[in-house]
């Protein structure tokens, strides 16, 4: 998975942390994580693939998806790049292996189908338009007609307990929206992955909170943003004018205030909160664990995630740079140090990486002062 190889993490825990120099693939193996939990779904590919552009970007579709698999002896501009990717994995959930096939194409404009309809992005309502076709970069047939790219994409999964392989293909063709018409497929499961910029994502936010708030679990959050400011009493959704709604909070200083105003500390946690409990039973990914949270506020944020986590039914993933974060991490985890496991990856994801368990984690951290990073 793109510049990742023959890379295994053994004896996982219920907190995974991992560790090491930039481009080691720290936020690759999150994005792995995410595609082996739902193996059979485009949008899940489609939502990694576009998880590291900004919105703004007129990076394509195709090109993100593109770039998810290997480039090793890939022609930068080859319209008929081909590649794969596989990842295993073992557990309770009900998956072997998950793996993609990428067949580029090309095809004439006024031959490539409609795909419009049907599309059900909530997010892309965000969206600037990254997908506008730019007149300047046309390509053209030699009949004179443009150009447009494209690629045969089949997933696939195989399921216990035969190893049978259950398949899903679909075509995506340069600067059009794929059209969702099909429910998710099985084997899935409940993944939730946080950016460090997934914070500012709102409509994202007020989505999750409704549903918290339905299902009673809106005082759980409450209770980790107060962790970064006390002074906060309460979470609202308010439509002023009956337009679109927005995330507010009832302040013991300010009154009611859009949640905007408030730091990012705040957004970031009420993110991780949202997200761990939208991920009940399944997994949490969070990438740059420490982003926008003062370190004094650290260890508190983090034993609320590992108590709700245990709650909740959810195994973490999270990466970090931050020696701070990784004592924290331990620190929350005190109670049972066997249920933490820390990865060092290799430089450029090549060889395989160190484990550190719970234990020696502590050990090397707390008793010899040594830095894992």
């Amino acid at each position: 998975l793109r510049g990742i190889h023959d890379l295994k993490l053994q004896q996982l825990g219920n907190v995974n942390l991992f560790v090491g120099d930039n481009n080691s693939g720290k936020t690759t193996v999150l994005e792995a994580v995410a595609l082996f939990c739902r193996p059979l779904d485009p949008w899940e590919w489609l939502s990694v693939a576009r998880g590291r552009v900004v919105k703004s970007s007129r990076e394509s579709r195709l090109e993100g998806v593109r770039w998810l698999f290997p480039q090793d002896d890939a022609v930068v501009d080859d319209p008929y790049y081909k590649g794969q990717v596989r990842i295993d994995g073992r557990g309770e959930f009900p998956c072997l292996e998950a793996a993609a096939r990428f067949a580029g194409f090309e095809v004439d404009e006024d031959e490539s189908p409609s795909t419009s309809s049907g599309w059900d992005d909530e997010e892309d309502e965000e969206e600037s338009d990254s997908s506008a076709f730019d007149e300047d970069e046309e390509q053209c047939s030699p009949t004179g007609t443009p150009v447009m790219r494209g690629a045969e994409i089949t997933l696939s999964a195989r399921v216990p307990p035969d190893g049978h392989c259950l398949l899903n293909e679909f075509e995506l063709i340069e600067d059009e929206r794929l059209a969702r018409r099909e429910p998710p497929r099985e084997p899935r499961l409940e993944v939730v992955s946080i950016t460090p910029f997934s914070h500012r994502v709102e409509q994202l936010q007020i989505s999750q909170l409704s549903e918290a708030t339905l299902t009673q679990r809106a005082s759980n959050v409450l209770e980790c943003v107060s962790l970064i400011d006390p002074r906060i009493r309460e979470l609202e959704i308010i439509s002023r004018r009956g337009v679109r709604s927005t995330l507010w909070v009832r302040h013991e200083a300010t009154g009611y205030s859009p949640l905007y105003t408030l730091g990012d500390g705040v957004r970031r946690v009420l993110a991780m909160a949202l997200g761990l409990i939208d991920a009940q039973n399944g997994v949490l990914l969070i990438d740059e664990i420490e982003t926008a949270i003062h370190k004094d506020a650290l260890v508190g944020v983090f034993q609320w995630l590992v108590r709700e986590a245990r709650h909740f039914n959810v195994q973490l993933f999270a990466t970090t740079h931050s020696l701070e974060a990784v004592d924290a991490v331990l620190m929350a985890q005190m109670d049972e140090p066997d249920q933490l496991v820390a990865f060092h990856l290799p430089e450029h994801g090549k060889g395989q990486p160190k484990r550190f368990s719970g234990e020696l984690l502590d050990n090397l951290r707390f008793d010899r002062g040594l830095d894992i990073r």
